[in-house]
């Protein structure tokens, strides 16, 4: 039981922090472009 739990969470936190990773590297990407565009 317990490991079939983990499993589950562990799926779900890689989930979770691929997503996020992605929404901070474009929103860095973003505000970098703008920064830049500005200088």
């Amino acid at each position: 039981m317990d490991s079939k739990i983990n499993q589950k969470i562990r799926a779900q936190l890689k989930n979770v922090n691929f997503k996020q990773l992605i929404s901070i590297i474009t929103a860095n990407l973003v505000l970098n472009m703008i920064y830049f565009g500005q200088q």
